[in-house]
């Protein structure tokens, strides 16, 4: 069962910009020796169009270049057992340039509450109850042996059959699910943003006898 994601945004205008690099061990595997991997942070303090609020908002290696004085908005999920929201999108209004973070959507996609372990779980536990009621009801009771030791037994059997079914079938249809929640997800941030934004540049035909392309600047 999947509880959507709550999502917000934010828009306001830049008062001041951090940048800062940092330098992350990541431990090799298999005794390879470890690699190092430099993340670019951008911190943003904002003012909050609606009410006035300070408000900060830090980006990790994104492409979106803000300066002070910029206007942007800023689409966030709140997910189910993380405290801090993850970051979905980055527009500079004042620009044009937009940004969507995968690993923010990953996050916000994956909102099971029960995965396909804990749902090979339930089944097993069933096999369990139905076979321990069964032997309850209608079987002969065999002298020092425990009327749920075969039903106990076959939903330990059954148990990983049920994880690799569930967790295929969950894989053929994800593909499905996960694209109509991004979608939703975009049309959330486009709502709660006033409405849908083109900000790619368009590119116009020929326009001289050059054959020179015209990129237009990005609507307002």
């Amino acid at each position: 069962m999947a509880r959507p994601a709550r999502i917000d945004v934010l828009q306001g205008d830049v008062t001041k910009v951090q940048l800062t690099s940092e330098t992350h061990v990541i431990a090799g595997a298999k005794g390879r020796a470890p690699k190092s991997e430099i993340v670019n942070k951008m911190r943003v303090f904002l003012r909050e169009r609606a009410g006035g609020r300070e408000t900060d908002v830090t980006f990790a290696n994104t492409t979106v270049g803000v300066h002070e004085g910029h206007s942007i908005t800023v689409g966030r999920a709140f997910v189910l057992g993380r405290r801090a929201p993850v970051l979905l999108t980055l527009v500079n209004e004042s620009t044009g340039q937009r940004e969507e973070f995968a690993e923010g959507f990953s996050r916000a996609l994956r909102t099971e509450t029960f995965g396909p372990r804990w749902k090979a779980f339930g089944l097993s536990a069933a096999i369990f109850f139905v076979g321990w009621l069964w032997n309850a009801l209608f079987a002969q009771p065999t002298p020092g042996v425990w009327r749920g030791l075969w039903p106990l037994f076959l939903a330990f059997l059954a148990y990983p059959a049920f994880w690799a079914g569930v967790a295929s079938l969950d894989g053929l249809t994800r593909l499905r699910s996960d694209a109509a929640e991004t979608a939703r997800i975009r049309a959330e941030i486009a709502r709660l943003s006033g409405g849908p934004r083109d900000v790619t540049p368009s590119i116009a035909g020929p326009t001289s006898e050059t054959g020179a392309i015209t990129i237009l600047p990005p609507p307002r």
